[in-house]
């Protein structure tokens, strides 16, 4: 065997090099480990969503707290003089909403030689006294160039007050019809004067203007209907308004006041017969302007001076179901008296601001003790959004109050 040489030994230092930095084998994994990888990828997204889901709801959490007030019965005897409440912000007072109906009917329809007198709406004005001005039906109102209009209906023009020095007439709305028939009373927006007053002071401190032109005024020949036909249209279209009547003021009543429904009136003002000029010959449209009216009463007024059960604000909770007479009512100057007699049903009035406000500064969740703290309750319960987070939210418009009934 032959000598080696050193060069057959020793390797050469670019071969060691390639060596040394030369990149490591590709490693292939195999199925199971790609899947686990995955697997652990959607593990965490899902983790993220859960925790942001949950750091959400946590941040918009809710705590929703349910009272039941204290009830107790009560026997209400009780009598109004309706003479001493005409304000409008008196306890019992009136109120009226205007109204109409339309229709169409079918009749003996013929020409004739037809009157007819214009309508139109003023503003009556009161700077004569602090008390209200009583203007009988048929009060006269007088344009600058001498027409005359008339009242149809007794008004009561409320007195002047004063702000700030200045006096501030009294006002009221009434329709006015022409004191004769013909288109010459049509007339455009204008002053009116009494002239029941002419002579006194109060001709310049009680007047009126339009507030809507006046219009209608015809004489001349006319479609017309005979008055059996007219009847019977308007018989219906008043037994319609009457039967929604106590409806519509029931609807414009303050929430914390209610109707008296053997008050209800409902008063037609005028009715206006057309011809549409599409319809069948014999057809005709009748138009009914009315007015919705009645009295009505605080809630709260009717249980002043009696015990109080609950040491704290109370109210009368079945209105409805008591009983109520009329004895010498009358809508125009809300005369007469109202008798009040029932057992009524008091239940004691939760004051939501309050409530939250207690459930907020003391921290109480525990339904149970927080009864204690809130006056008038008989019992309460509390839910939590989300539900396992049961604590009082940080914020105090988080926490929702709802009153409930026994």
């Amino acid at each position: 065997m032959g000598k080696k040489i050193l060069s057959d030994v020793v390797v050469s230092k670019r071969a060691l090099a390639a060596k040394i930095f030369q990149p490591p084998a590709p490693s292939i994994l195999s199925q199971n480990s790609v899947f686990w990888s995955k697997r652990k990828k959607i593990i965490f997204i899902i983790l993220v969503f859960v925790a942001a889901i949950m750091m959400w709801q946590t941040f918009s959490a809710r705590m929703i707290v349910y009272i039941i007030p204290k009830n107790s019965a009560a026997r209400i005897e009780k009598e109004i003089l309706l003479g001493i409440l005409k304000q409008d912000n008196a306890p019992v007072h009136t109120i009226s909403i205007n109204d109409s109906k339309t229709n169409l009917f079918n009749g003996t329809v013929t020409e004739a030689s037809v009157e007819r007198k214009a309508k139109g709406t003023v503003v009556l004005f009161n700077k004569s006294s602090q008390s209200p001005q009583a203007l009988v039906a048929t009060t006269r109102l007088e344009t600058p160039d001498g027409k005359i209009f008339r009242i149809p209906r007794y008004v009561a023009i409320p007195g002047y007050r004063t702000e700030a020095g200045e006096i501030i007439p009294g006002s009221k709305e009434v329709e006015v019809i022409a004191d004769k028939a013909g288109d010459e009373y049509n007339i455009g927006l204008s002053d009116f004067t009494l002239l029941g007053f002419l002579g006194s002071t109060k001709y310049k401190t009680v007047f009126a203007r339009s507030k809507t032109p006046m219009a209608g005024g015809f004489r001349g020949i006319e479609k017309t209907v005979s008055a059996e036909d007219r009847t019977r249209a308007l018989a219906e279209l008043k037994a319609e308004g009457e039967a929604y009547a106590a409806r519509l003021l029931k609807a414009a009543a303050p929430p914390e006041s209610f109707l008296i429904d053997s008050s209800v009136e409902y008063i037609i003002n005028d009715e206006e017969i057309d011809f549409p000029e599409n319809a069948q010959f014999g057809t005709f449209r009748m138009r009914l302007n009315a007015e919705s009216r009645g009295l009505i009463v605080n809630k709260d007024f009717i249980v002043q001076g009696l015990p109080n059960p609950f040491g704290t604000e109370f109210y009368i909770k079945n209105p409805e179901n008591l009983s109520y007479t009329l004895g010498g009512y009358s809508y125009e100057d809300a005369l007469g008296v109202l008798k009040i007699s029932g057992d009524a049903v008091l239940e004691a009035r939760i004051d939501k601001d309050k409530a939250r406000s207690i459930i907020a500064d003391t921290k109480i969740s525990s339904p149970e003790k927080l009864k204690g703290k809130i006056d008038g309750a008989e019992n309460i319960q509390a839910s939590f959004k989300p539900f396992w987070l049961r604590r009082v939210p940080d914020k105090a418009e988080s926490i929702d109050i709802i009153i409930g009934s026994r």
